[in-house]
């Protein structure tokens, strides 16, 4: 076995060793991802709710400009909510377990949640959803 062989393998071993250790820091980790997934998901199911009957129901007999606009309008605005659902979330504190760590809260890009924001969120825009296959369709033809 050479050298690089060796030392590939000593990495990989440490790399696994690494992936399945529990400590308090990666105890945290998890418990702000499950924290933070959970809040933003509330959140995005109430908001999006909401704001799905707040735009105008699809209505297939619109010309095609007057859809864009609307996409391009509901587009705007839901950026505009998911700018402030994620400073709104980012108001509730960590709830961390107790104990000396070096864990720093906030740190990890995972606490923000934002694939629970984003796929909820977006899932219930279905007027939004509607328009957009509209245009594709209008656009590219049938799909």
């Amino acid at each position: 076995m050479s050298f690089l062989e060796h030392q590939g393998k000593k990495q990989f071993i440490t790399r696994l060793r690494k992936l399945f250790n529990v400590n308090n820091i990666r105890l945290n980790e998890l418990l702000e991802i499950t924290q933070y997934t959970i809040i933003y998901g509330l959140v995005a199911f109430f908001c999006g709710t909401y704001v799905n009957k707040f735009f105008p129901k699809f209505d297939k007999t619109k010309p095609t400009w007057q859809i864009l606009l609307e996409i391009l309008g509901e587009t705007v605005i839901l950026s505009i909510c998911i700018f402030y659902i994620r400073k709104l979330v980012k108001i509730i504190p960590f709830i961390h377990l107790p104990g000396k760590s070096r864990y720093i809260p906030y740190m990890s890009a995972e606490f923000e949640g934002e694939i629970a924001l984003s796929v909820i969120f977006v899932s219930l825009q279905i007027n939004l959803l509607e328009k957009i296959r509209e245009l594709s369709k209008r656009i590219v033809g049938e799909y």
